[in-house]
């Protein structure tokens, strides 16, 4: 049986800028990336300026 995929969660421009912002204020990682339900590792890629958008699943 081939597992299920998940569906791809695009965020929106509103929700990138609302992560930045909760990330300039010190919030943690793991806690913005469930309150969006990505991946904490594409959080901290963005983060970082690896990817300037999320997309959580694979690329």
């Amino acid at each position: 049986m081939a597992a299920q995929k998940r569906p791809i969660r695009h965020l929106s421009p509103a929700e990138l800028a609302d992560i930045r912002l909760r990330l300039s204020a010190g919030e943690h990682q793991h806690l913005i990336a469930a309150d969006y339900k990505i991946n904490q590792g594409r959080l901290s890629e963005f983060k970082n300026g690896k990817r300037t958008t999320i997309r959580d699943g694979r690329v």
